[in-house]
């Protein structure tokens, strides 16, 4: 195929992070002079040259097929070279059996900031692994354990953002629960206790801007030049970004724990 035999080789450099991933979207530069960014399904965000077309054709056609690949990025997060992978399959490293999903979803509203400090303590400490996989780990492990009915809070990085900081991620998620109804975010990758959402987004958005909250992907996918971030919350059922886009699509929303989907997550994460 193109993006395999003609389009693209890895590139030798010592500099380079390899990354095992499938394209999420690809936004592309209409300006000729910034780079098209390939948004991918970890997170990340590659850059590629607006005079590339050749990568850029290879990547369309990588992301119209849903293809897996090992993906070079240089420390500046230039796109360097990919090739195309098997899937990759999880390990069950855990017994994926959680406690029967409620019949409807109200997040818990703890009484105290010390609930919320002895929860964050209860965490697993951060793994390497990709932040989405953290927080479902962190909020099925907590369900399980004291019921907790956490959400999560996915922080999109818009493309004027990217641009202007060279930003290398186009989105972060964490665990977040209620504190005598003031939301508190549990993201102890990040953090060494429960934190306020704008001391949240403060550690990430170097403007300090606010970052609007959305309940709609399409708010953030269709706006991406006025604002720097979105926070888009959800119950802690939802995973990853395409679980936000088919529930605006579809009206599907999840309504308890996946077991593939944690198994996944377990593997990933720690």
């Amino acid at each position: 195929m193109k993006f395999l035999t003609v389009l693209l080789l890895f590139v030798t450099t010592v500099h380079a992070e390899r990354i095992s991933t499938r394209i999420h979207s690809i936004d592309r530069s209409t300006d000729g002079k910034n780079p098209h960014l390939i948004k991918f399904e970890n997170g990340r965000v590659g850059f590629v040259s607006s005079e590339d077309k050749a990568s850029l054709t290879g990547l369309f056609e990588a992301h119209q097929k849903g293809e897996w690949m090992e993906a070079d990025l240089d420390r500046k997060g230039n796109f360097l070279g990919a090739s195309q992978i098997a899937e990759p399959k999880s390990r069950n490293l855990e017994d994926p059996d959680p406690r029967p999903a409620p019949t409807s979803y109200t997040p818990t509203n703890l009484s105290s900031l010390t609930e919320a400090t002895a929860i964050f303590g209860n965490m697993r400490r951060s793994g390497s692994g990709q932040c989405y996989n953290r927080a479902h780990v962190w909020t099925y492990e907590e369900f399980n354990r004291s019921g907790l009915c956490s959400m999560k809070l996915f922080m999109f990085f818009t493309r004027s953002y990217i641009y202007q900081y060279r930003y290398k991620w186009w989105f972060h998620v964490t665990p977040m629960t209620y504190v005598n109804g003031t939301a508190m975010t549990l993201d102890r990758a990040f953090f060494r206790g429960p934190a306020t959402v704008k001391t949240w987004t403060d550690n990430f958005i170097y403007s300090k801007r606010n970052c609007p909250v959305i309940n709609k992907y399409s708010s953030y996918r269709d706006h991406q030049d006025t604002e720097h971030c979105y926070l888009h919350p959800a119950t802690m059922y939802f995973w990853q970004p395409r679980d936000l886009e088919n529930y605006e699509l579809t009206g599907y929303e999840k309504k308890q724990f996946n077991s593939s989907e944690i198994s996944h997550a377990y593997w990933n994460a720690f």
